[in-house]
C-alpha cells in the first residue's frame, strides 16, 4: 500500500490547531473534517481516470472522469470515524471497513480486536 505524505502549509496550520488544548470541541470537529478532506484529496491524487465525451453548452468536449474502481476507506476505531465523512462526501460509493485496536496491558503493544470490511469492496 503506498504511503502519501501530506506536506502542505494548510494541513500544518490545521494540525497545529487540532493539537492546541484550547481548541473547542466544535472547532476540533471542523478542523478534523478539513484535514481529512485534504487527506482524501492527496491520497487519491493518482487515482485512475478515463476519457469521456460530454456535451457542453458550446460544443462536445473530451474530458476526464474517475474510472470505475472499488474504493475502500478503513478508519481505525474510534478516533478514525471522524475522518470517514470527507471520503464519503467525495466518493459516495466508497465501501467502509473498520479496524479496532486494543492495548495489551501486559506488553503495552496494540493488537487487533476487530476487523470488518464490506463485501462491496470485493465487487
Amino acid at each position: 500500500m503506498p504511503v502519501h505524505v501530506l506536506d502542505h502549509p494548510l494541513a500544518a496550520h490545521i494540525l497545529t490547531h487540532l493539537r492546541d488544548k484550547t481548541t473547542k470541541p466544535a472547532t476540533f470537529r471542523t478542523l478534523a473534517y478539513q484535514l481529512s478532506l485534504l487527506l482524501a484529496i492527496e491520497s487519491t491524487s493518482d487515482i485512475e481516470t478515463q476519457e469521456k465525451l460530454v456535451e457542453t453548452p458550446l460544443e462536445p468536449v473530451l474530458a476526464r472522469v474517475l474510472a470505475r474502481q472499488p474504493l475502500v476507506v478503513v478508519p481505525i476505531l474510534r478516533a478514525g470515524l471522524g475522518m470517514v465523512q470527507p471520503f464519503t462526501d467525495l466518493f459516495p460509493d466508497v465501501s467502509v471497513g473498520y479496524v479496532g485496536l486494543e492495548r495489551d496491558h501486559e506488553t503495552a503493544q496494540a493488537r487487533s480486536c476487530l476487523l470488518y470490511t464490506s463485501d462491496a469492496a470485493d465487487e
